[in-house]
């Protein structure tokens, strides 16, 4: 068994142990309640071998070089008795043998006992005494005491079963004898029973067994003692509460010459006896809770045993004492309390008076009542005719109950136009990052039209309820006023699903299959809140949406060829429209918008014309930062192309084809603005005729497919209209009126427009405005273009 061994070093000369055997309690620990250990002695490296059937032992340590203590980990014995081998051994094959016993599960733990030892040639004072034989699991802290109270050896205990003869403790009468305290390590059945010698039977009736569990409060236990002269050993069983861990016991008598021998306090058994109530300070409420309300707290606890009645306090946490009160229910209500406001309440139970019971310490909590979410405060970010996007403030409580919402719009007659309920900005995470701002955005609206926009933040705590309703009012546009010679205006104003995304708002989106829905009955169609950047599907494939859905949202547009299967054929394709404009192209494909011929809207014979539009690269904010100028997309959309697709006419530079580009959020300071901008575009095009079909589309390249857009118009040039551009108003054209941010705009040739959409600012063309004059309104530099 030893092979192996020889690797622990040098050899071994000395190899001993300081018992061959241990006796272990069913509870694993030695008679007088202290943990098993040997004593190892040796000059060089052991270690302990146990068989598998010791699995029950461990020791620590289990090896070592030299003399140490070897603990002994002997776990609880719930079974028969039980016995197991150690073997010690070293390199040399020298070898120890230790044997542990432990009893079974059917032997009775013994706590306390002592046989008082073989008494003294004459009877001495208890304190004089030096024979007392202590013992017991629990009696490793047991003291006696005495009055009146002597040791003698004259009359040995007999006559019973284990009386130990020798010394006694003679009692004259008013005398007693205590021992303790017991540690009755968690036992709840116990017995108690000692030797006594009544000098007549007339002394049983002055016997008197007391008990404390703190050696100042004492009880009586029932004791029987048979009214015989002589000796005998009574026992009393009882059970003790969970909370009681050490036990104190009081011998006394009123007569002389009561002798005691044998006390012993032993493991009892279940349900033997009646409940010892030893008093004491009562427990401490436990299971405190409370149920919180606006100006309430109610508070519930475990009920206490031997507890009358419960004080308590409530206090401010600065130490202001709001309530207190006594109740004999496990309950307390305190009322017209302050909101939203924290309170510390303590409790403890009181006793009956007169018992042998005192107040517990308190139990204490801490609880806040229910206060309100702050008021968001919120207002009108920008508008046009047809659309209204609202901000309003975060939720100081985003970090833990997220970016939660209600919000309405109605119109001036209070019929509600959009609504959506409990809308979480945080249900996604990436979103949540990405997408800092709260805005919502409304398109479809009426021009010259009021509303009114109310949010609250919702809670979902009970901490917190609602915030109050805040209302913006707003009031869109007037409807644009085209300027003479305009054959086509397309501002996409009427798509209202999906969010907005130059200005970072989320919009309401339809939950079902785009395909099935009843474009011509929107108001029955089910709606989500959806991102920023959420749109249709492309409005011309037919897999995706149906022809209803053209007719609506494309009236008079030619797509006769929509069954082509060229995409480079295809005049208009990847044309998705969200929250009061376009998106071209998707991540895999480039978007193409082509204009009907232009005779269908009057053109006739050959026209100069001038198409001009807004643009802005496919961005999107950083997906952990939020960051506007800082996206994976930033490059996407900044240049694309217009041509003449069919028909009549060449640009000035005498080509049918160029190439445009969009101002990028670096260049427009999107992220300190808060939002993405518009470039506005302007080109002439020479000797159009009825025939001739304007196409603007993406570069067919990947990373380069996808751009928004805005405001199409084609208007014919009567003269004076200098090269078109790209950018803000120059050359006569289409001034910057402000992008409805409440800053201030300018317009070239047009006078000016101050954070504000189509006012007549004078655009270059002869339609009457003044140099000089001044427009508002609510989109992005579009204030001094003559509408």
């Amino acid at each position: 068994m030893l092979a192996g061994c020889a690797d622990g070093g040098d050899a071994v000369s000395l190899l001993q142990v300081s018992a061959a055997r241990v006796e272990v309690g069913k509870n694993g620990l030695t008679a007088d309640g202290r943990i098993p250990s040997i004593e190892v002695e040796s000059d060089g490296y052991w270690r302990v071998f146990a068989e598998s059937s010791a699995a029950w032992v461990r020791t620590d340590p289990s090896a070592a070089s030299g003399s140490c203590t070897v603990t002994l980990s002997v776990e609880a014995n719930d079974g028969p008795a039980r016995t197991a081998v150690l073997r010690i051994g070293c390199g040399d094959g020298t070898t120890q043998e230790v044997e542990v016993r432990q009893e079974g599960a059917g032997s009775r733990l013994r706590y306390y006992e002592d046989s008082f030892g073989a008494g003294a040639d004459e009877a001495v004072a208890p304190s004089d005494y030096e024979d007392f034989r202590i013992a017991g699991c629990g009696a490793l802290e047991t003291v006696y005491g005495a009055e009146r109270a002597t040791v003698a050896a004259d009359a040995p205990s007999t006559g019973y079963e284990g009386a130990s003869g020798g010394g006694n403790i003679v009692l004259a009468a008013g005398g007693f004898f205590t021992l303790g305290p017991v540690d009755v390590k968690g036992a709840l059945d116990l017995r108690f029973s000692t030797g006594f010698y009544l000098p007549s039977a007339e002394a049983a009736g002055s016997v008197r067994l007391q008990a404390s569990r703190n050696a100042t409060q004492w009880i009586d236990v029932p004791f029987a003692v048979a009214p015989e002269a002589g000796w005998s050993c009574p026992m009393t069983a009882f059970y003790i509460a969970e909370d009681v861990t050490q036990l104190w016991f009081r011998l006394s008598t009123g007569a002389d010459g009561v002798r005691i021998d044998d006390p012993a306090l032993v493991e009892g058994e279940e349900a033997e006896g009646e409940l010892l109530e030893l008093g004491g300070e009562l427990a401490a409420p436990e299971g405190l809770e409370c149920a919180i309300a606006e100006r309430s707290l109610t508070f519930s606890w475990d009920a206490v045993r031997n507890a009358k009645s419960y004080d308590y306090e409530l206090y401010t946490k600065q130490g202001v004492r709001v309530a207190e009160g006594s109740t004999p229910l496990t309950t307390a209500a305190v009322e017209g309390l302050e909101m939203g406001t924290t309170y510390r309440f303590s409790v403890r139970a009181v006793p009956a008076e007169g018992t042998i019971y005192s107040a517990s310490e308190a139990a204490e909590l801490e609880a806040t009542t229910v206060g309100l979410l702050p008021d968001p405060e919120v207002r009108l970010l920008r508008k046009t005719h047809g659309m209204l996007v609202f901000e309003w403030t975060k939720d100081p409580y985003t970090t833990t109950y997220g970016r939660r919402y209600n919000f309405v719009l109605v119109d001036r007659d209070s019929v509600v136009v959009r609504q959506q309920s409990r809308v979480n900005y945080a249900s996604n995470a990436t979103y949540n990052l990405s997408y800092v701002y709260n805005r919502q955005a409304f398109g479809g609206l009426q021009p010259s039209t009021d509303y009114r926009f109310y949010v609250q933040y919702v809670s979902d705590s009970e901490q917190y309820r609602d915030s109050n309703w805040v209302c913006c009012e707003a009031t869109t546009d007037p409807r644009p006023q085209l300027p003479i010679g305009c054959l086509l205006y397309k501002d996409f104003e009427e798509a209202w699903f999906g969010g907005s995304a130059i200005d970072v708002a989320w919009g309401q989106h339809p939950s079902g299959n785009q395909l099935d829905l009843d474009y011509d009955a929107e108001e029955s169609i089910e709606l989500y809140v959806v991102y920023p950047i959420r749109c249709m599907e492309d409005s011309f494939n037919t897999a995706k949406l149906p022809e209803q859905y053209r007719r609506k949202y494309w009236s008079g547009w030619d797509w006769s060829d929509i069954g082509e299967k060229d995409i480079a054929r295809k005049s208009n394709t990847g044309l998705f429209l969200i929250c009061g404009a376009v998106k071209f192209g998707s991540g895999s494909a480039y978007g193409r918008m082509t204009t009907p011929a232009l005779g269908q809207y009057g053109l006739s014979g050959v026209s100069d014309i001038v198409v001009s539009f807004k643009a802005c690269p496919y961005t999107e904010p950083n997906l952990t930062t939020g960051n506007l100028m800082v996206s994976p997309y930033i490059l996407c959309g900044a240049t694309f192309n217009i041509s003449i697709w069919a028909g009549a006419g060449t640009f000035e530079n005498g080509s049918t084809e160029m190439t445009l580009t969009n101002l990028t959020p670096d260049q427009t300071d999107a992220q300190g603005n808060g939002h993405y901008s518009w470039t506005e575009h302007s080109v002439r095009i020479k000797g159009a005729d009825s025939h001739t079909r304007v196409s603007i589309s993406t570069v067919a390249q990947k990373g380069y497919y996808r751009m928004w857009f805005d405001d199409l118009m084609i208007v014919r040039d009567d003269g004076g209209q200098s090269e078109g551009s790209s950018g803000s108003g120059s050359g006569g054209d289409y001034g910057d009126g402000g992008d409805g941010f409440d800053t201030e705009g300018s317009a070239s040739s047009g006078g000016s427009a101050g954070g504000g959409s189509y006012g007549d600012g004078g655009d270059g063309f002869d339609t009457g405005g003044t140099p000089g004059g001044s427009a508002s309104g609510g989109d992005y530099g579009n204030g001094g273009d003559g509408f």
